[in-house]
């Protein structure tokens, strides 16, 4: 009689080598034939009765491991040494993530938590060093990620309240064309990226980040017929780089801080509905509950200012569902291979490196066309 194949058996000469799935094919195996002999059933398999039953005996761990390893194909459960630090640092973790204010947690201190863990279970021999807590991570299937902000804070039940019975009832009448949102971001067009790859041991100094800003104010309507030119918010009232430049490529304003006031939101919405009206269009706007944005604006015929739900504009808002970021990404890989076309050239200077705020609108311009086509 063939043995029968059990995917995840190797035999090298005298010695037989299981993953963690054959383990488990094995038991499935087993819990098919209940009432079989396990010497048949070893002989069947192609393995030792000894083997057979160990595998029985460990049935929980191996279960428990198959779980925890989520397919991945291991050939053995190699538990750590310090099992019992590790699962209470595991529910440590879940806890921490898991309340009202997400707590961010970093390696050296979830370290020391697992020295403070051990010594509280009279381990003395655990010392929480690199290369266990890198092993910790792949067996516990931790990773290193980047938190998101405002959507920690936000009311899934006003949210889903909105979703499902506010806003049908104020989108009722309207056309997708006819409904719009706005919403503005900080833009640190001279901004690099603060990690690189390099030769190990090289210098690894960087550079000293600009500070250069503006407020740029981007918007389409649902369907994205309509993508007006972004308007972007610098200090000064005309700035160098705009000399003997007879059109800009963005709408441009200017205040002392470079950024949004009710002043100038007011003029921008009054200039928005005055386009609407010569257009003879009736428009939703859409907007956030910013400071800069006020909750009646007089004189409006043609444009309907509408509200999202407070703490909730990063799941409602449109505009924040990748528009915006995307736009930034944009400009930012059109900045950085401008500066990669200046590598190797001696005839650079420093100040070369870097925009001005007139090619700083040109690259909004190219991302904003790039990204508005998937609205």
């Amino acid at each position: 009689m063939q043995p029968l194949k059990i995917a995840g058996i190797k035999h090298a000469g005298k010695r037989t080598s299981f993953t963690l799935d054959a383990k488990v094919n094995i038991l499935k195996e087993v819990d098919a034939n209940p009432k079989e002999n396990r010497m048949n059933m070893a002989s069947r398999l192609g393995i030792p009765k000894s083997t057979l039953l160990t595998i029985l005996k460990n049935r929980e761990k191996i279960l428990e491991a198959s779980a925890r390893s989520k397919g991945k194909k291991r050939k053995r459960d190699r538990r750590s040494k310090f099992h019992a630090v590790e699962k209470a640092l595991v529910q440590y973790i879940i806890q921490a993530r898991s309340m009202q204010v997400k707590i961010p947690l970093s390696g050296s201190v979830l370290k020391e938590q697992a020295r403070i863990i051990a010594a509280r279970l009279k381990i003395k021999d655990f010392t929480g060093s690199n290369a266990w807590f890198d092993r910790f991570k792949e067996r516990n299937n931790i990773v290193f990620k980047k938190t998101s902000g405002e959507s920690a804070s936000v009311p899934e039940e006003t949210v889903t309240t909105w979703t499902n019975h506010t806003l049908p009832g104020i989108l009722k009448g309207y056309a997708p064309q006819d409904v719009y949102n706005f919403d503005e971001f900080g833009y640190f067009y001279n901004l690099l990226p603060d990690k690189s790859m390099m030769v190990k041991n090289s210098d690894s100094h960087g550079n000293k980040q600009s500070k250069a800003r503006v407020t740029v104010l981007i918007g389409s309507n649902a369907d994205g017929s309509d993508k007006p030119a972004p308007l972007v918010i610098g200090k000064s009232k005309r700035p160098r780089c705009f000399e003997n430049v007879r059109t800009l490529p963005c709408k441009y304003s200017n205040q002392k801080n470079a950024w949004m006031t009710s002043e100038e939101f007011t003029k921008f919405v009054r200039q928005f509905d005055t386009r609407m009206r010569i257009a003879k269009r009736k428009v939703l706007l859409f907007l956030d509950n910013c400071p800069a944005h006020p909750a009646d604006i007089p004189g409006l015929t043609n444009v309907k200012m509408v509200f999202f739900p407070k703490n909730c504009t990063s799941r409602l808002q449109p505009m924040d569902q990748g528009v915006v970021k995307n736009v930034k990404h944009y400009s930012r890989v059109r900045f950085g291979r401008r500066l990669l076309d200046m590598i190797g050239r001696p005839d650079i200077d420093k100040k070369d490196f870097f925009i001005n705020l007139l090619q700083a609108m040109e690259f909004l311009m190219v991302s904003k066309f790039m990204i508005f086509l998937f609205v």
